[in-house]
């Protein structure tokens, strides 16, 4: 039902930013850098994006990547671009990321973020690579406003439990951005209820006997077509899914690790609310 891949950043920050001006002609190949250098980045300062901004159903800011030239994160096209810095995800292309490191290009890999505080800490970081510290500063202090809002908003509400599957029965456990997200909303986690650490693989008859109240569902849950996926498609799954309550999040708002996560985090606590009344 619900996969995520989230996409952040976690790294020592360049000793030669943090001495010189910042770069002057940026490059993102990564969706969820793209976001964060979207949000910050100076006028003219950023030069393309990757292709995946552009669509609406990946991309929260996909009217302002718009504004940008696409790449699809081939080696050529972005040295053709006379980056001084390309921004990479650690599952973007190697073999490109290989390449322009071999051609003297400054390349930061951003680690995958699993909490909110790391999303935080992207922030900060992004902001100190691109030379907009201020403005970073002030993101994550309307993130975590925001954050606190929900938390209030919804405070009285009953804590109702929500699990997500992917394929094979795979359900995401503690120590994920997953996790943190359902938590803020004021719910309840099913699957760190049932011992998961980062994730693991949950019997069907586990959950046909134990099933989350809530059930998370994802918009490309329906339209993968893969092996994997057919445990979906189990008669006694379908009834579990059928007869539970389901929220779907649009992908856009929690794909990344970025501000963007607290519309998931409003939906959730929103929905679960509205079905209590």
């Amino acid at each position: 039902m619900k996969i995520i891949f989230f996409l952040g950043l976690s790294f020592l920050l360049p000793l030669c930013f943090a001495k010189s001006n910042p770069p002057q002609r940026v490059v993102s190949m990564n969706l969820c850098t793209d976001q964060l250098a979207l949000l910050l980045a100076k006028p003219g300062q950023l030069i393309s994006v990757s292709y995946l901004s552009h669509v609406p159903k990946h991309s929260s800011l996909y009217q302002l990547a718009r504004q940008y030239p696409a790449n699809k994160g081939v080696a050529e096209e972005i040295f053709a671009l006379k980056a001084d810095l390309v921004l990479a995800g650690a599952f973007s292309r190697r073999e490109t990321v290989t390449m322009l490191k071999r051609l003297n290009h400054h390349v930061e890999v951003f680690q995958p973020s699993y909490s909110l505080a790391d999303i935080r800490k992207n922030i900060i970081l992004m902001g100190k690579v691109l030379g907009a510290e201020s403005k970073s500063q002030s993101l994550v202090d309307a993130f975590d406003a925001k954050i606190v809002a929900i938390k209030k908003q919804y405070a009285d509400s009953p804590k109702r439990e929500i699990g997500s599957f992917g394929a094979n029965n795979y359900v995401r456990g503690s120590n994920t951005l997953e996790q943190d997200v359902i938590e803020a909303a004021g719910l309840l986690h099913y699957g760190s209820r049932h011992g998961l650490v980062g994730g693991g693989y949950v019997s069907l008859e586990t959950i046909v006997a134990d099933p989350p109240e809530y059930l998370l569902l994802d918009e490309h849950w329906s339209d993968s077509p893969a092996l994997a996926y057919e445990n979906l498609q189990h008669p006694a799954l379908q009834r579990v899914i059928q007869q539970n309550k389901q929220i779907t999040l649009p992908q856009k708002h929690w794909i990344c690790g970025t501000p963007f996560i607290t519309e998931a985090i409003q939906q959730l606590a929103l929905e679960t609310k509205i079905n209590d009344t």
